[in-house]
């Protein structure tokens, strides 16, 4: 091998000329081993570099030997390009000649190969595309190592100046497949990995391998294609061998990434990199041959065969099985891109196959899903909800279908207890909640909480809660809020909100059935009467019950919505305050009460109390009266004190009785239970003028108090028909199990008629 150094007069580098023709017959022997099956040596690859290395860096002839192929290059770029002749050490190069025996003799490389297989089909031509294309790839890279220092000086500073049609070696390579191999071949190519795709989706096991193989090559040789100009924007990720500033090449040499031919050297490891989405910003130009030949005929062949499949699988199963049959498809589909197919074609894939499975059969899907939620078919109907689910606006009409089947639901299941459950605050808010648990579930399990499908049900229930056959019959709009606080009012009577865990659920209950009144306002009416009672009567179960239902609604509606209930449980306890105060000041009096008396002080503007009716307050009560009202003004110079007669109560004890007696009686009961401490009889006239209590009024109370046989009247059986004439008598045989009575129950039916008017009176 010729040295690169010599003196002269026109060489003052020391430089001398490197004659292509005096290199290229060895260099055509060691591309011949480059693109065949022989193994090569570390010392050979060597050869090679220093071949194109050596002639890269001789003195050109002239500068035609620089320019690029176009032939119209101008005479001021040629005096541009001749200043830069010189490189930073003073070498001049060349590159243009190898260049084009490089590109002539890969071309005449693929001619036998494309000869070759010109008329293989199915999957001898994919075996014999994929193995060709491998060790074509393999050895493009190798010479790409070889042909380093050409890539590096020549051809970058020819596309740094802007010619057209110089690539690197590994892009050229790539180029000439492309356009000597590829493109005669593509056709037959495709229509076998379409047959093969068709195949597998038939059931038959087919060789992915080498699918992936094909479609790999279609993104890889896609570099460029969309012009020269891209190509000089595109590098390739590859690993190029390199040179040492004393201008030997480095001893890495790219390895073979199939397995087809083995080039190992004297121990040396061997590398390459591929290029891929990661590695290059211009991956999507890439994709250009990949769309073109394969993803755009796939995607057709794809529809061709979903269209056919489905149409044919409907008219002969039942749309559930067609749900199982698409949620299959689907998922083979997205195996597929995971297994050979590019990540580019899922979107377009996954949208075809949306399109044909799904969206051409919504009708059928819909007419199927009022069968399912008859039959509570709840797996079908999530199933079919992830199908339709993944189509733009599927699921409206699915949720508009839920909305009539739950309103009809729930209407239907009302008007079956309808008579009983006017009456029945416990039937009507249980059988409410059980439809809504019902649905709420539904929606949870099935629709996955979708956002449409939860105002579905929200729509559904307001509709048939706000009117149902139980407000028809009561033909009140009202009914159902009245019945909602009647419920809370048992509920926080009774036993059960002891347990915090039980409370817990309850109240969450109360709250939904709650959330779907509209007449809040009215609910407020009933609510605040019933929860006044529970306070002054001392019969709610739980302190905390009644303060954690005041906070939900609070949290539900606002401040202004509880501050009067609120208000009622501050009053509450500064009673309890008030009474320690005023025993306290009973004592420094030294006149002990002869009754234990107990005051509760309400605000006027917080509680729903009307003002009590006309009555003559009995002599045993006026010491205590007088006393507090004495107290009271003391204290609170001003204040006016409104007594609530028909909200009070008393314990009465009875001495003339066979058993000894204690009575739970309203004021009025106690008043006129009093009256029989001188006489045993009296007439209704009598009673009413000691007692000042309105005819009406009176007659209430005297009606229960005969019904449970304490008074007796010889001429009629039904307070209703007593006159002011008639007499009551005492009776003096009374017997009763329990020791003790109450008596309190026709004051508070009272009590709650005027509530049920005053909501009616409020909503008008």
């Amino acid at each position: 091998m010729s040295s690169r150094r010599s003196g002269g007069h026109g060489n003052p580098h020391g430089l001398h000329y490197v004659s292509l023709d005096h290199m290229w017959d060895d260099l055509v022997v060691g591309l011949r081993q480059v693109f065949s099956t022989e193994d090569m040596e570390k010392k050979r690859y060597i050869e090679l570099y220093t071949h194109v290395y050596n002639y890269c860096t001789s003195v050109s002839q002239n500068n035609s030997s620089r320019q690029g192929p176009s032939s119209s290059t101008s005479s001021a770029s040629r005096a541009s390009s001749s200043k830069r002749l010189n490189n930073s050490n003073g070498t001049q190069l060349v590159g243009l000649e190898l260049y084009k025996k490089l590109k002539a003799y890969m071309q005449d490389h693929l001619k036998t190969i494309k000869e070759n297989g010109k008329l293989l089909v199915g999957e001898d031509i994919l075996s014999y595309y994929t193995k060709q294309w491998c060790e074509f790839r393999f050895s493009a890279k190798v010479l790409n190592g070889i042909c380093a220092y050409l890539n590096r000086h020549w051809v970058k500073r020819e596309c740094d100046e802007g010619r057209k049609g110089i690539f690197e070696i590994y892009i050229l390579a790539l180029s000439i497949w492309r356009n000597d191999l590829f493109e005669p071949l593509h056709k037959q190519v495709t229509d076998a990995v379409l047959k093969m795709v068709e195949k597998e989706r038939n059931g038959e096991t087919i060789n992915t391998h080498l699918i992936s193989g094909v479609l790999r090559s279609y993104v890889e040789i896609g570099v460029g294609a969309s012009g020269d100009d891209e190509i000089h924007r595109v590098r390739s990720n590859v690993a190029d061998s390199s040179t040492a500033v004393g201008g030997s090449p480095s001893l890495a040499v790219p390895a073979r990434s199939d397995s087809a031919v083995d080039r190992r050297s004297g121990g040396v490891s061997l590398s390459a990199t591929t290029i891929g989405p990661e590695s290059n910003p211009d991956y999507q130009m890439m994709l250009l041959v990949y769309h073109n030949k394969f993803e755009i005929p796939f995607l057709e062949s794809t529809k061709r065969y979903y269209t056919t499949e489905s149409m044919e699988f409907l008219a002969q199963n039942p749309v559930t099985e067609y749900m199982k049959k698409a949620e299959a498809r689907l998922m083979e589909e997205e195996k597929r891109v995971q297994t050979y197919l590019d990540e580019s074609t899922h979107k377009s894939l996954t949208e075809t196959c949306e399109f044909v499975l799904i969206e051409r059969h919504l009708e059928q899907f819909q007419s199927e899903f009022q069968v399912l939620l008859n039959g509570e078919k709840n797996e079908d109907l999530g199933r079919m909800y992830k199908l339709v689910s993944r189509i733009n606006e599927g699921p409206t009409e699915l949720r508009n279908l839920l909305e009539k089947h739950i309103y009809g639901q729930g209407d239907c299941t009302i008007r079956q207890c309808a008579e009983t459950a006017v009456n029945d605050p416990n039937l009507y808010v249980k059988t409410i909640l059980e439809v809504h648990r019902k649905y709420e579930e539904l929606v949870r399990t099935s629709f996955e909480n979708d956002a449409g499908f939860v105002t579905a049900l929200d729509k559904a229930c307001n509709r048939f809660i706000n009117k149902n056959q139980v407000t028809i019959e009561a033909k009140s709009s009202s009914k159902s809020p009245e019945l909602l606080a009647r419920y809370c009012d048992s509920l926080l009577r009774s036993s059960k909100v002891s347990e915090d865990s039980e409370l817990e659920v309850l109240l969450k209950e109360v709250m939904t059935v709650f959330r779907y009144i509209e007449d809040k306002d009215v609910f407020q009416t009933f609510y605040s009467k019933f929860l006044a009672r529970r306070l002054v009567n001392h019969s709610s179960a739980s302190d905390d019950a009644e303060a954690q239902m005041i906070s939900r609604l609070k949290q539900s509606c606002g401040f202004e919505y509880t501050s009067k209930l609120q208000r009622m449980f501050q009053d509450v306890g500064v009673s309890k305050d008030l009474n320690d105060q005023f025993r306290a000041y009973i004592v420094t009096q030294e006149t002990p009460l002869d009754i234990d008396f107990t005051i509760q002080v309400l605000s006027a503007g917080s509680w729903p109390f009307a003002q009590s009716t006309t009555f003559g307050l009995p002599l045993e009560l006026e010491k205590s009266f007088n006393a507090f009202q004495h107290f009271y003004t003391r204290q609170h110079c001003g204040r006016v004190i409104n007594w609530l007669y028909h909200m009070s109560r008393a314990e009465v004890h009875s001495n003339c009785f066979k058993l000894r007696y204690t009575f739970q009686a309203s004021t009025f009961q106690m008043a006129i239970l009093l009256q029989y401490n001188g006489e045993p009889s009296h007439s209704v006239q009598h009673l009413a003028d000691n007692t000042k209590l309105k005819m009406d009024i009176l007659t209430q109370v005297l009606s229960h108090l005969m019904r449970s046989k304490l008074l007796l009247c010889e001429d009629v059986t039904d307070a209703s028909e007593l006159k002011p004439e008639h007499v009551l008598n005492l009776n003096l045989n009374y017997k009763s199990k329990k020791t003790s009575c109450k008596h309190k129950q026709a004051c508070e039916n009272g009590a709650a008629s005027r509530t049920r008017k005053h909501a009616q009176a409020y909503r008008r």
